[in-house]
């Protein structure tokens, strides 16, 4: 069970992406040695991706989405190997599966694990979404140990990480927002005041040396509207537009 905290940490960026981006732009976070490395990398593997859709409610605590989680969960993780296997990599099972737990108890650790590490990684990497560009290009963070173990079992050079936060809101929270929105109006003699959105979402999409744990390229893309439908794949597609050739 996540707790409250990470849930709004995840709401706080969400909304924070959405409205900051406007939808669609994106920043890169690449290694200094990203030619070097990227030209040993064949295999990939793309690990679950850490999935959070909450609503957002007007009085008492936002509710955790799971079905929608679920749902985005199943299907990101094909869109993503899509886009990977554009940029010329040859993409394998990651074999991280139920069947592979109960082989292997440790593996569930293992991979909870470095989902916790690259949610703490996305933290830093996107405190500040916009980097200057030199900074961005020379950015260095690890995910430790598990990466290793984990490239191991799916025999590939290098992991694929992905996490994603969703919000969608109530009725109440949209009427409030609406007469928020009708008051502003008023006040400013009619003049248009942007209504906020009433759902929205950011994904963050890195690829991991298997052999060390750096992230060796990392972007993030923002919503502020459909993250289910297409909008999904529109914002696999515009995370990947970043990703150096």
């Amino acid at each position: 069970m996540i707790g409250t905290n990470r849930r709004r940490r995840g709401f706080l960026a969400v909304t924070a992406i959405a409205l900051m981006l406007a939808g669609c732009t994106t920043t890169v976070r690449k290694h200094p040695e990203f030619a070097q490395r990227r030209a040993k990398i064949a295999n990939v593997a793309v690990l679950p991706p850490d999935v959070e859709v909450v609503r957002v409610v007007f009085k008492g605590d936002n509710q955790l989405l799971n079905e929608e989680a679920a749902r985005i969960r199943s299907r990101l993780p094909d869109l993503i190997a899509a886009a990977m296997r554009k940029q010329g990599f040859t993409v394998k099972e990651a074999g991280l599966d139920e069947q592979h737990f109960a082989e292997k108890p440790d593996l569930r650790f293992q991979t909870t694990q470095l989902q916790d590490a690259f949610a703490r990684a996305d933290q830093q990497m996107f405190k500040v979404v916009q980097m200057s560009k030199s900074e961005a290009e020379n950015y260095k963070t690890t995910l430790g140990t598990d990466v290793i173990t984990i490239a191991d079992h799916a025999d590939v050079d290098a992991l694929v990480v992905a996490k994603m936060n969703g919000f969608k809101k109530s009725g109440g929270e949209i009427a409030k927002d609406v007469a928020i929105t009708v008051l502003i109006a008023v006040a400013t003699l009619g003049n248009a005041v942007a209504t906020q959105p009433t759902k929205g979402a950011s994904l963050q999409v890195a690829l991991v040396d298997g052999t060390t744990g750096d992230i060796l390229w990392a972007n993030t893309a923002g919503t502020a509207g459909d993250f289910e439908d297409s909008g999904l794949g529109a914002m696999v597609e515009q995370v990947f537009k970043g990703f150096p050739k």
